[in-house]
Formats: C-alpha cells, structure tokens, sequence
C-alpha cells in the first residue's frame, strides 16, 4: 500500500521527499502494523542525505494507548547537523510519552536528535491516544543541515634552544657542549640552524670560535641534538651562547657558565743545617694545595741524596721507599689543605746532602723544594807499631811496620810519621808512602798529602840491634785535623 504524505512549511522550512509503505520488521513485523518510508531530499534509499521510517499500527481503539515508532537514519556520506523529526498529530490524538521526549505544540510534535555521524539511525518510541473516530493521518518530516566544511589548521611554530654545559670543570677534562632544540609550537618549524659561539679561553676540535649545525625542518613536539666537546685552556668563569634560528623569523637563544678550577700545589721545607757523619738529619716539608678544586692522585717524591740511608718517614702510612727515593701517595689533597712530611736519613761520609722534594697531582703543575745539609766528618787516626820479629839476637836485623788507618768520616791531611831509636838498635833501611829523613836515632818521613776515611797507610823501619836489652821503637804521628800527637810503642827484646 501507498501511502502519500502532505505538505507543510516548519519554521519556514519545506521539505520535500518521496514515500512508500513497506512490511514491519522484528517485532513490529505483524499484520496489524504499516510501515512508511522516506528518503530527503528525494531519491532512492541511499541515494540522499536523510531515511525517515515510520512504522504504525494498522488499527487502533478509541480511548486506548497505542504505540507507534519512528527511525531516522543518515544516508550521506558525511555529518548531518541539527537533525530534527517534525510529526502533526492528527485532530483528536494526544502524544502520552515518548523516548527521546518530543516537544509538543499545537498539535505538533518535534523531536531534536542534534548531529548524526555518517550511517548513524536513532529510535524514536511513542505512545498516544486518539478520542476520535475514523482514519487518522500522521505525516512526518525532517529539519536538518548538511553544510560543506573544511578545516583549516591554525598553527605556530616555536623554538625552544637547550644549551647544557658542565656547571664545573678542569684544564685536563673535555667539556661536553650539549645543543638541543625542540619545536614546542603547533605547526613545523623549517630550516632550523643552531650556533655556538665558543667562549675565549676554550679550544674546540679545530681553530673555529663559531660551530654552526643544520637542523632543517622539525616537526611539532620534536626535538634534534648535537654535542661539541671543548677543553679549558685556563681556570675562571666561562660564558658559553648558543642561537637557534628558522624561517619566518623565529630564534631562540641561551646562555651558561662554566666555572674551570685546577688545584696548585706548593712545597715549603726545611731541615737540619749542620750535621756530623752517622748522626741524624732530618728534613721536614708540607705539601698544600693553593687552587680551587681538589688535588686528585697526590704523589710526593723525595729524591734521597747518594750515600744516605733511611732511618724514619713521616707520615709511614702511604709511603714506599726505593733504593734511590721514598714516595708517599694521597688519593685526595682538598682545596685550602696541606700535609706534613718527615725524612730521617744518616750518612756515614761527610759531604753535601741536597736533598728535592717534588709533589705531583693530577691537572696540577708540579711543585718543588729542596734543603741541603752539610755533613760533617771527623777523621779518627788508629796508629800501631808492630815488629816482625822478637827477639831479635845482637847482629841481627828487626823490622818495625807502621799502620795508620783513617777510622773517621773525614780525610786527614799531612800527616807525619816521627820514629825515635833507642841505643839498643840502629837505622838500617825504611819504605812507605813518603820519603824519610834520618837525624841520629830520629827517622822523620815526609808529610802523606791525605788520608781518606778507611784508608790505611804503612811505613817500615828496618834496624840493627846493636846490645841487648829491652828496647823501644817510639812513633809520634800528627796531622792538620789532629790537636795533639798519636803516640805508640813497640818493645823488642835484644839478645
């Protein structure tokens, strides 16, 4: 059955469509309900913007509720704004309920969906009552609209420059430069270029003072990074800029500081000035750190003078002695901190003693200092007299063997060996290191220029015996350091 539908203008608005009646479906499909259809603006289902369905029963009573529904679906392949389904009721029909709920004015109802997506439907569930007799007509129709958009981004790009750089550092490290920037905007920012210009007093990889990157185009919420490495050529505060530049005249700069320190060590020491041989010299030093940041890897070497050997060191935690050196090692030496140091050593030879003290760190110039000794020897003159042969029978020959050994720690010099010859006997014949003189019973031999320390010289004096008796063979030995004569004696029996 065809069902036509009538005209009429809504808010100034005429719709117009084609209709038909069509079986119910699910649980409406009964004998006892009509369903309609229309498509808007005109046209085949699918082939328009709006499908409008009206679905009711083929007979109702008078004074009893019925029910009837209506589905509005949307055909177009895009949007549909502002839908709304517009019913007149017929004279003598009172809408009771609905779901959505209609607005009802003068005997009509409209229902206001809003916006359906593309292929969306909605349900519209009524229920009414009529008090009339007779044939009742509903007539639907529909309001929306089906505007043509398009959407238009409305962007702005930003820069945001990120310049991280150590907030301390020292001569010896590598100063890691970082360069980051980021589109913090809504549309893309395009070619993008970044600057550093390196502070003075820093070096780079080669002899530039600006490094330029390209970046090119960044998307938004992107970032792009590069890192230069740097090296302080001397400690205090550095300034480091960065630029970051793109089209249409977006920048964005930062800046940072470096504050560069080093430690600088100093040596001061001291010691014993005058010292005899054998006896203790002492050499006390204090290493401190003057610089700004922490001496790291401490060594101190004290260079030991030839000759000596080590009797105590001070501190003896952190100390290792060589054959030639003794070297103590701290981890860490603070800014503004020292460390006491001692050194005993003994030598047994007279002499200068330059004893050199050198500490080292790490990212530290080497500190020094030195202290000489001197050392001062004593000569100490052992003189023994012994013949070879006792007794000796008159006519015979004895001979007597002088021995000075230089027992001290200093040379001795011109020394001379005095012999005095009883009656008993008779200088014969003599040797040894200097030339002798014979005055009567004296036998004098000339100055020995020097004798070192350890050092042993020998005379001889061979004699006749002469009578017999109980003879003595005298010698009296001097020298520049000796105040008074040695003195030793040798008895020999004469028969």
């Amino acid at each position: 059955m065809r069902t036509v539908f009538d005209r009429w203008a809504i808010a100034g608005l005429l719709l117009a469509g084609t209709c038909w009646a069509a079986p119910a479906t699910g649980a409406a499909d009964t004998p006892s309900w009509v369903v309609t259809r229309r498509t808007l603006p005109g046209g085949a289902p699918g082939g328009s913007v709006i499908d409008l369905e009206q679905a009711m029963p083929r007979e109702v009573r008078q004074g009893q509720p019925f029910d009837y529904r209506l589905r509005v679906a949307n055909a177009a392949d895009c949007p549909v704004a502002e839908v709304a389904v517009v019913q007149r009721l017929p004279a003598g029909v009172r809408l009771l309920a609905s779901h959505p709920q209609a607005e009802v004015e003068e005997g009509v109802a409209t229902w206001r969906l809003g916006t359906l997506a593309v292929g969306e439907s909605r349900l519209i569930q009524a229920r009414a009552v009529t008090d009339d007799l007779g044939a009742l007509t509903f007539c639907c129709d529909t309001l929306y609209r089906a505007p043509l958009c398009m959407t238009v981004a409305s962007v702005r790009p930003e820069l945001l420059l990120g310049l991280d750089v150590p907030a301390e550092g020292t001569p010896c490290d590598a100063l890691p430069v970082k360069l980051s920037v980021r589109n913090t905007g809504t549309g893309a920012c395009h070619d993008v270029r970044l600057q550093y210009q390196l502070p003075e007093g820093m070096a780079g990889p080669d002899d530039r003072r600006v490094y330029a990157f390209q970046v090119g185009t960044l998307p938004p919420g992107e970032a792009r990074a590069t890192q230069i490495l740097v090296r302080p050529l001397r400690t205090g505060t550095f300034g480091h800029r960065a630029l970051a530049v793109a089209a249409d005249g977006l920048r964005s700069d930062a800046s940072a500081e470096t504050q560069v320190v080093a430690p600088a060590l100093t040596v001061t020491m001291g010691g014993t000035d005058q010292q005899f041989a054998g006896r203790d010299v002492l050499y006390t030093f204090t290493v401190r750190n003057d610089g700004d940041a922490v001496a790291r890897n401490v060594r101190v070497e004290d260079v030991l003078p030839a000759g000596v050997r080590v009797v105590r060191v001070r501190p003896e935690a952190v100390y290792a002695a060589g054959a030639d050196r003794v070297t103590w090692r701290l981890e860490a030496l603070p800014a503004g901190a020292s460390v006491d140091f001692g050194l005993t050593v003994r030598s047994e030879t007279a002499g200068s003693l330059a004893n050199q003290v050198t500490a080292r760190a790490d990212c530290a110039q080497d500190a020094g200092a030195s202290h000489t000794s001197r050392v001062n020897g004593v000569p100490a003159i052992l003189l023994e007299v012994v013949d070879q042969d006792d007794p000796i029978e008159v006519g015979g020959r004895d001979t007597y063997v002088i021995t000075a050994t230089n027992q001290g720690t200093a040379s001795c010099t011109n020394l001379v060996v005095q012999c005095v010859l009883e009656d008993y006997v008779r200088y014969a014949v003599s040797d040894g290191p200097s030339v002798a003189t014979v005055k009567g019973q004296e036998v004098s031999f000339a100055p020995l220029p020097v004798l070192e320390p350890k050092a042993v010289a020998a005379w001889k004096v061979t004699c006749d015996a002469l009578k017999a008796g109980d003879a003595r063979f005298r010698v009296r030995l001097t020298a520049d350091q000796l105040t008074r004569p040695v003195e030793e004696t040798e008895s020999t029996r004469l028969y």
